[in-house]
């Protein structure tokens, strides 16, 4: 990503909302469709100990945690660099990730709230987009800008990209296994944090800070 221009980054963002817009329609037109109910059958019984566990590791990678999460990480990044001498702008862009986690945050709130779309367990709040899906990915993937931003070693860079995509995929299934989402409020927040991610780095390209 670090070689692609201004326009590249643009044309990707643009691709992302199309897909996004595109899925958004569907959802609205299908919200009882298919391909949810195909997958959901596949987990109407499914294992009582594996979904406890899930339940678990649900527990502790909340929204909120994830939120918190990049506000420490920028904490910390930012003690160690202020210390280390860094140039104003250095000392910027590590509130990057915290700023990108939030702004996703409230946007996922908005859409929401407008889609209203009913849980697969008809249980508290909306599901349309996942809001776990939306901010795993907002948060891996501005560290990893970040990580290809301040180091040569692009061997760290693929590895942390492979384990985040890896992570990712599951945190995905697990609100599936759950019955917290369908599947495709797993896609639209896949697709809707990649997006808000691109955008965040195209605005802070064009204020020059990043």
């Amino acid at each position: 990503m670090e070689n692609y221009n201004k326009k590249h980054l643009l044309a990707i963002t643009v691709l992302m909302y199309t897909a996004f817009f595109l899925l958004t329609i569907y959802v609205l037109l299908n919200k009882k469709n298919g391909i949810d109910t195909y997958i959901e059958s596949c987990f109407y019984k499914s294992n009582d100990s594996v979904k406890h566990l899930f339940k678990i590791i649900d527990k502790f990678i909340s929204p909120m945690t994830i939120v918190s999460t990049s506000a420490i990480i920028s904490f910390i990044l930012f003690i160690k660099n202020y210390f280390c001498s860094k140039t104003r702008k250095e000392i910027e862009n590590i509130f990057f990730v915290f700023e990108n986690v939030f702004f996703a945050l409230v946007i996922n709130f908005i859409f929401k709230n407008l889609i209203k779309r009913i849980r697969p367990n008809n249980s508290e709040g909306f599901s349309y987009p996942s809001g776990h899906a939306m901010l795993v990915v907002s948060l891996l993937f501005s560290i990893y800008y970040i990580i290809i931003q301040s180091t040569k070693n692009r061997k760290i860079a693929y590895i942390y990209l492979l384990s985040s995509f890896a992570f990712s995929l599951f945190i995905g299934f697990t609100r599936i296994y759950l019955e917290k989402h369908y599947l495709t409020d797993v896609l639209g927040g896949y697709v809707l944090g990649y997006s808000v991610t691109l955008t965040f780095i195209l605005f802070k390209r064009s204020k020059n800070i990043l």
